[in-house]
């Protein structure tokens, strides 16, 4: 990912900023097309970045592809936002493999940065490599796509689930959980990244009211036991191991019927359609440690592709909404963004807490909290 906006604080060592690192992090396709805005105030310990930039090219590239430059790196503080060594390195070498510079060259990586067409990049990854952590607050993007138009970039969203598990034992299916929570996304004005509660329709020229989601509750229905009813195993994840990291990729295609369609939605239309497709990354060495009973925080990708939102009023036009939204999963309260737990606490408070663990209460979305709001207006 692209970083568009970052404090160096360097009370001992001065570098001098690239002075056209905004205008080239906003021109940047992939950031444009894919990447949600992300402000980050990045801490960076200048003894081990002062050692990056003057170590010569080829000792650097070697020493990150042979992982020996490790010793030299800043202990990670767990109670920032942190990048994990492979990934530090990894994104690194991506970049000087762009830079088709021989792998013997001796030039210092600081000098080859100031002759590069995008060192500003290379400088931001190196920066990334010499910090212990940040403190991150991410929004991601909502766009709109229609046959024959060009996708519009038409909200930010930002968003928080509150959850809490249930643990048990079976004789025959051994041990089960189920989780409960409640949620909340915020929809942002794309430009100010404000919250909004009146949205311009561009295809209508309609001001309408925002339905930011707040569904309570969001629960597990049933408990997921690791063995089936006649003690068969029945627990299997989608895995795969890039050496420290281990990711798990989930696509989950919904198809059923309309909170807000009639009872005739098989022959006439109108089931609700959507996927939710979720990656998750995790401490490799810690999710294979049997011993490790709390694996702490873990990241990953949110995607959704779905129907117009009901509170748009866009009718039967043709398209679609596609949302695209990082994920950070904490135990801590202290480590959600400031931003988040003053709309929680101000808009909904409830939301601090998780439901609780004996639950039954049928499940919400945007489409059933939505035509609970239309029935109390009717």
């Amino acid at each position: 990912p692209i970083l568009q906006s970052c404090c160096l604080f360097r009370p001992k060592f001065s570098i001098p900023l690239f002075s056209d690192v905004a205008e080239c992090l906003k021109e940047e396709p992939a950031l444009a097309l894919l990447m949600g805005l992300e402000i980050v105030v990045l801490l960076v310990d200048v003894p081990s970045l002062r050692r990056l930039v003057t170590t010569p090219w080829c000792d650097l590239y070697s020493g990150l592809e042979k992982r020996t430059m490790r010793s030299i790196r800043p202990e990670q503080d767990s109670r920032l936002k942190v990048n994990i060594d492979i990934d530090a390195e990894a994104e690194l070498l991506d970049w000087m493999d762009t830079q088709q510079r021989d792998s013997s060259e001796t030039t210092s990586f600081w000098s080859c940065l100031q002759d590069s067409g995008d060192g500003e990049k290379g400088l931001l990854l190196a920066m990334k490599w010499a910090s212990p952590g940040a403190w991150e607050a991410w929004e991601g993007r909502a766009y709109s796509r229609v046959p024959g138009e060009k996708d519009r970039h038409i909200f930010n969203v930002i968003g928080i689930n509150v959850r809490q598990c249930m643990k048990t034992n079976d004789d025959i299916q051994g041990r089960g959980f189920r989780s409960v929570s409640r949620e909340i996304q915020m929809y942002l004005d794309p430009t100010t990244n404000e919250v909004i509660d009146t949205w311009k329709n561009p295809w209508t020229e309609k001001d309408i009211e925002v339905l930011h989601v707040a569904n309570d509750p969001v629960n597990m229905r049933a408990i997921s036991y690791e063995f089936d009813s006649e003690g068969n195993s029945s627990r299997k994840m989608k895995a795969r191991r890039y050496g420290d990291v281990i990711a798990s990729p989930t696509e989950i295609p919904l198809f059923y019927n309309n909170a807000l369609g009639g009872e005739y939605q098989k022959y006439v239309g109108g089931m609700y359609h959507a996927m939710e497709i979720f990656n998750s990354f995790y401490d490799a060495e810690k999710l294979i440690n049997n011993s490790v009973t709390n694996i702490g925080e873990s990241h990953g990708g949110w995607t959704r592709v779905a129907q117009w939102l009901p509170w748009m009023e866009m009718g039967d036009k043709p398209g679609l909404m596609i949302f695209n939204a990082s994920v950070f999963n904490t135990f801590e309260l202290e480590k959600v963004s400031e931003r988040l737990v003053d709309i929680l606490k101000n808009r909904y408070p409830s939301y601090l807490e998780p439901p609780p663990l004996n639950d039954d209460r049928p499940n919400e979305t945007s489409w059933t909290v939505f035509k609970k709001k239309l029935a109390t207006e009717n």
